[in-house]
């Protein structure tokens, strides 16, 4: 029969890390610990399973493990559940704002924090001293607040004082087994912390420190956040991946197992997503008056992300699940050098700026060697959304020099096994080199190969391209579905030319490869969407808040596919124009516009108009205003 904890050395210390001897690397016994013999009996075959993006003061938003609980860091010292006296015990001044500087002087934040904490300590009843440790911690690389030096690391910390000398444990944790030897003064002092980096956060993942405990009796919901547990209040957990939810050890003294159940549990639930920015694009639409920037983003479902910058208005991205999108109209060439992603949803806003390039894509780089010659050629094939930049590269100190999407290198010995195309206004690609080379040895395999777009607007010239097929004498293209269109197109080529039908639907082609082995097939889909047309726009709501200058202004618009609607202030006679803000049309035609602290009325501007990306334009709406 175990022993249960019969005693208690006063209340429960906070184990923080001064003077404890960090890990070099996760698993192995600090150097200068104080331990005889250590050994994992059974390691945590679990691990945290994500890190969220950087937040305002350079820390990552959350820490997510397997079952989907993210934790934040708990900052509030005015917050029981954050452990107030530790905090600002660590340098947190609770009357002044959360700010990390060049250095301590210039810093209002704690030099440890936690996202996570669990941690037990008692007596056994001979006396020995036991704590035990596990936290996701937050500091600084050089144990000094400054900004730059923000690291993250999982800590898993098991202690002994006066324990029996050489004498042998093993501890039964919710992390895994560890059997531990106490030094000849009866000391085991046994430490693994990952070792931490600044700005490299996700080797905290790489800890044993998975999943987070959590109440047994669930989390606790307060006015001001959600937890895991209440720290200083010792409580029984669950949520270990063994199913121990408890501290046991045998060893010497100990007829018996002893066991505690109980923890101190400290975490706060994530409210916070943070952004993260993928890519601003140019999209410059040749011969017009009007091009487009594609913005693209990831944030928490259903989160208000935003995106504004030099010569656009605030936009509001559309998302679906955690990615986001908005196609803003810009006039011709006038792209700004960068955009700024905000995530309005989270407090503080979360913030990231954005480069604008074009977005370049490789859609072939082949290499052949034919029998005999004294070199191969270097084929390579790329597009790029700015019709006006010019793509380079290089391989080797051999330089690039795309005509037409096409760039060739002839007398080369050996390929590169990738190739990298840059665009001059930003924007690269890397791509993988087929081989195809008659001197190799072995027989290169025969393959079909389709490159080109999968998607298209009616009107537009279409590409396929069937070159990068290896080990290929002959080609044929066939039309296997959807509206004609290969009507005198030479089919017998590498490569086929079109234009999109004006009627949305979809192109399948199968390219024939003739050679060695015989024939090879490949087939490419090409989905079309009808160009865009002049649509019905109209504003049904307009209001203005005039205690916050918040504008609520709701519409609809009949053009549903990739359709922006920005709205102007205007005078009575519709003449002159103050932008409002922009809006995406949803799927169903609706389209809404919130703007906080947004423009004033100029005097004599009485009426709103709406006008979308399609060119439509609607009456004028005269708004209402109220506190």
């Amino acid at each position: 029969m175990r022993q249960e904890r019969s005693s208690r050395r006063g209340t429960r210390r906070r184990l923080g890390r001064r003077g404890v001897v960090a890990a070099a690397t996760l698993g192995i016994v600090a150097a200068g610990a104080t331990v005889a013999g250590a050994e994992i009996t059974t390691d945590n075959d679990r691990r945290l399973a994500a890190v969220g993006p950087v937040g305002a003061y350079g820390f990552p938003v959350w820490y997510e493990d397997h079952t989907g609980l993210r934790l934040e860091q708990c900052l509030d010292a005015a917050d029981a559940y954050c452990d107030p006296v530790f905090l600002t015990g660590e340098g947190l001044d609770p009357a002044e704002p959360l700010h990390i500087g060049r250095g301590p002087a210039d810093s209002n934040w704690p030099g440890e924090s936690f996202y996570y904490a669990a941690n037990n300590s008692f007596d056994l009843p001979d006396g020995t001293r036991f704590d035990f440790v596990s936290a996701l911690e937050a500091t600084f690389a050089n144990e000094e607040v400054a900004e730059g030096d923000q690291v993250t690391f999982g800590r898993l910390r098991i202690r002994f004082e006066d324990a029996q000398p050489g004498g042998t444990y093993t501890i039964t944790h919710p992390y895994g087994v560890d059997t531990l030897t106490a030094d000849a003064d009866g000391e085991i002092r046994y430490v693994q912390d990952k070792t931490p980096a600044p700005d490299n956060f996700g080797l905290a993942l790489d800890s044993r420190i998975a999943p987070f405990l959590v109440d047994a009796d669930g989390l606790h919901e307060t006015p001001n956040g959600t937890y895991v547990g209440q720290p200083g209040a010792e409580t029984t957990v669950t949520g270990s991946t063994y199913g121990t939810n408890y501290i046991e050890i045998s060893g010497p003294g100990l007829a018996t197992p002893f066991r505690d159940a109980t923890f101190d549990l400290m975490g706060k639930v994530a409210t916070n997503s943070g952004i993260v920015p993928v890519a601003a694009y140019r999209i410059d639409n040749a011969g017009t008056a009007q091009d487009h920037l594609d913005v693209y983003a990831t944030a928490g479902p259903n989160d208000a992300v935003q995106v504004s910058g030099e010569g656009i208005p605030l936009t509001t991205l559309a998302g679906t699940g955690s990615n986001y999108y908005a196609r803003i109209p810009v006039a011709a060439d006038t792209f700004p050098a960068t955009v700024t992603v905000i995530n309005a949803s989270d407090d503080p806003v979360a913030e990231m700026t954005l480069p604008v390039t074009a977005n370049v894509a490789v859609t072939g780089a082949t290499y052949t060697d034919a029998a005999g010659s004294s070199g191969g050629t270097l084929t390579i094939t790329a597009v790029s959304s700015d019709s006006g930049a010019t793509l380079a590269g290089t391989v080797g100190t051999q330089p690039l020099v795309f005509t037409d999407g096409r760039a060739t290198l002839t007398g080369m010995a050996a390929p590169p096994a990738t190739v990298t195309v840059t665009a001059s206004t930003g924007g690269s690609d890397v791509a993988p080199v087929l081989v195809t080379s008659a001197t190799a040895g072995e027989a290169v395999p025969q393959t079909a190969v389709v490159a080109g777009a999968t998607a298209a607007v009616g009107g537009e010239s279409i590409t396929l391209d069937g070159s990068s097929s290896t080990n290929a004498t002959g080609f044929s293209w066939a039309q296997t579905a959807g509206i004609p269109v290969l009507e005198g197109v030479a089919t017998d080529a590498p490569s086929i030319t079109f234009d999109a039908p004006a009627e949305a639907g979809t192109l399948t082609f199968v390219l024939t490869t003739t050679g060695p082995a015989g024939t090879r097939t490949a087939t490419h889909s090409v989905a079309v969407s009808a160009p865009a047309v002049a649509d019905e726009t109209a504003i049904t709501v307009g209001q203005l808040r005039t205690g916050t200058r918040e504008w609520r202004v709701d519409g609809t618009s009949t053009g549903t596919t990739l359709n922006t609607v920005t709205v102007h202030l205007t005078q009575a006679d519709g003449t002159g124009r103050v932008l409002v803000g922009t809006a995406p049309v949803d799927a169903t035609g609706a389209w809404t516009l919130r703007v906080a602290n947004g423009v004033a009325p100029p005097a004599g501007f009485t009426r709103l108009v709406a006008e979308s990306s399609h060119g439509a334009v609607s009456p004028l709406f005269g708004y209402t205003t109220r506190r």
